[in-house]
């Protein structure tokens, strides 16, 4: 994260990254943003915008 902040405004940059095993996929393999939504609504966090980062493992 230190490389995005020496490159890219405070405003663009990313405050949290989320990890997860699996994204959650329709059967016409789209991801559910909704669920992923209602997830990190149910952790009790703050709502703020963050975005959910792919990892291609």
């Amino acid at each position: 994260m230190s490389y995005v902040a020496d490159r890219v405004a405070p405003y663009q940059q990313v405050r949290e990254v989320h990890f997860l095993d699996a994204l959650p996929v329709s059967s016409a393999g789209k991801i559910l943003k909704n669920e992923l939504r209602a997830r990190h609504a149910g952790t009790g966090e703050q709502p703020s915008i963050s975005r959910q980062l792919r990892s291609t493992r």
